[in-house]
């Protein structure tokens, strides 16, 4: 039994952000991950020129090459790649800096194995993201673009419901759901008019008025540079389903949330 929960959380942590989906997708069309490294060459300047859009970081270490157009879960997703010495912290915080520096929601998960860094730019509808793979003393990046549904506007995504009750009046920047697509992950982003006290006991109520039973009520070691503090709700249903929120405070009324519903198949 324990050995089973702990594959189902293994699971769930490879689908908790909408990002690794798609990068993870991406990825096994790269082939990258078997015996990349003799695709390695360097590559001439004009390659890259003009290859990603202007909000995308260039790692300064190393020589990015093309990967190409992919489809990943119906959307359009641009790829390239590096390596480099530096470790995973180093190259994440590069990335995760310099979105934040074009005020995009940014999101990072990275040990010093690697991880995901992305960035939501809602404004042009698209996904910023790097994976960061550590082997053998070298990294292994993968930068992509992923462009969202532009049929779709904002205004009809923050009227797309989601996946759990939000606290009122907050403001959804982002809904994605691949229910009967790549393990039916459905995933929101938003901003709460609140302070952080008051979204942690609203989202409480939320998962337990919903039949999930809280397995675990945390914070992580350190926040985000933006955020003042962060805490991680997970939930689970008797089916199996569950659900991640992540409540963090960006000020003393302003709090955002991102919530992760994986369901039972």
């Amino acid at each position: 039994m324990a050995e089973s929960k702990r594959k189902q959380r293994a699971r769930h942590a490879g689908l908790k952000t909408v990002t690794v989906i798609f990068v993870c997708a991406g990825i096994a069309f790269l082939g990258l991950l078997g015996g990349g490294e003799q695709r390695l060459a360097t590559a001439r300047q004009d390659q890259m020129r003009g290859y990603f859009p202007a909000g995308m970081p260039i790692y300064p270490s190393g020589s990015m090459l093309p990967a190409g157009v992919a489809d990943v879960n119906g959307r359009s997703s641009r790829m390239a790649y590096l390596f480099s010495e530096d470790d995973a912290d180093r190259i994440g915080h590069f990335y995760a800096e310099r979105w934040k520096g074009q005020g995009l929601w940014v999101r990072s998960d990275i040990t010093h194995q690697g991880g995901v860094v992305s960035a939501v730019d809602d404004a042009n509808q698209r996904v910023f993201q790097v994976l960061i793979l550590r082997r053998d003393k070298r990294s292994l990046i993968i930068p992509s673009v992923t462009k969202l549904a532009s049929a779709e506007s904002a205004a009809d995504r923050a009227k797309r419901a989601p996946p759990l009750p939000l606290f009122p009046k907050s403001r959804q920047l982002y809904n994605v759901d691949t229910a009967n697509r790549m393990a039916g992950a459905k995933v929101s982003l938003s901003v709460a008019p609140t302070g952080f006290a008051e979204a942690l006991d609203h989202y409480r109520r939320v998962l337990t008025g919903n039949g999930y039973r809280i397995e675990s009520d945390s914070a992580p070691p350190k926040p985000m540079s933006q955020e003042l503090s962060r805490r991680q709700l997970i939930g689970r249903r008797h089916d199996g389903s569950e659900a991640t929120i992540e409540v963090a405070q960006l000020s003393k009324t302003r709090t955002r949330v991102h919530i992760v519903v994986v369901e039972a198949k």
